[in-house]
């Protein structure tokens, strides 16, 4: 997004001018501190960041605008404290933009109860093919569908709720996504190259298997949740979900976004058993729609916005 930023100002012959800043925990403490320097200044205009923008050293000289991305990734505490730390240390009241495919049901009730303007986008890019969504206990078929795409050519992803081993030992019938690595590379697809990425990575390790993939160097990638956004392959068209009944709706359907971004069609594959009634019903839902907005009220009915006026961001309404 940084370099997208970047292009536009020179495009504009505003090079020199405007300026763009990249802030995450990949950054180096003398250029992060050269970043919160040209904030406090004025000299950085733009700055771009993940959660590390939340840091309280940060100061803006005179901030305007805040755009969360994704929306849906923060909690209640992550937004306020950013609205209040930089509206504190600063003379102007900013506007603050908050943009999400599928809102999560706090959101949702925000935009009736709340001082909210509402703006929204419900078309497809013109080539996009609905993504064809399947839900079984039984993972099988999955493979096989795999298989298929990537001897046409494509590519695909498999998802799993944990990292690795120690984080599943005290849960049974949960997949880590170390361990399907192994047992996809190994007894399943041999003949294909089969990646991993999770957040324990080091951001540059993350980077060159993300690039790998693009170039698909790497037909099958395993990860967790850490690809939910900002991955964009439009040759992947297949993407199993392991465990998805542990999954909210609103990851569901962001990581279900990764396949079909080309004009290929994309399939997604639901696997795991409805731990519960709730379970059952968002599963459902997500065979049932590519719709991310009614995904969203549906959410909302299932789990409820939860509280207006404290953090609790699902459960019965305060007010």
């Amino acid at each position: 997004l940084a370099e997208r930023f970047e292009k536009d100002i020179r495009k504009a012959g505003l090079e020199g001018s405007v300026t763009v800043g990249l802030l995450h925990t990949g950054v180096k403490v003398a250029a992060k501190r050269k970043l919160i320097e040209g904030a406090k200044n004025g000299d950085l205009h733009i700055l771009v960041g993940t959660h590390s923008i939340l840091n309280k050293d940060i100061e803006f000289h005179k901030l305007g605008l805040i755009i969360i991305d994704e929306q849906h990734r923060f909690g209640t505490k992550h937004r306020q404290a950013l609205t209040d730390n930089f509206m504190s240390k600063s003379n102007i009241v900013p506007d603050v933009l908050m943009m999400s495919a599928t809102p999560i049901p706090r959101t949702m009730s925000q935009t009736i109860y709340g001082d909210m303007d509402l703006s929204v986008i419900d078309e497809y890019p013109a080539d996009r093919k609905p993504v064809a969504t399947f839900w079984d206990e039984d993972d099988s078929y999955a493979w096989d569908a795999i298989r298929e795409e990537v001897t046409k050519g494509h590519q695909a992803y498999v998802i799993a709720s944990l990292v690795d081993e120690s984080e599943s030992e005290k849960m049974e019938n949960v997949e880590n996504a170390t361990q399907t690595q192994m047992f996809l590379q190994t007894s399943v697809f041999p003949d294909f190259k089969v990646g991993l990425v999770h957040g324990k990575m080091k951001p540059a390790e993350k980077s060159a298997i993300l690039d790998a993939f693009y170039a698909n160097e790497i037909q099958v990638l395993v990860s967790t949740s850490v690809i939910e956004v900002g991955v964009n392959v439009p040759n992947a068209t297949v993407m199993t979900i392991l465990n998805a009944n542990r999954f909210g709706i609103a990851s569901l359907h962001q990581i279900r976004g990764r396949v079909g971004r080309g004009s290929a069609q994309g399939y997604c594959y639901l696997i795991g058993e409805a731990s519960n009634p709730d379970a059952e019903e968002r599963l459902n839902a997500m065979v049932a729609s590519n719709d991310g907005f009614w995904l969203a009220e549906k959410d909302l009915e299932i789990r409820g916005e939860g509280s207006l006026l404290k953090d609790s961001q699902s459960g019965e309404n305060d007010m």
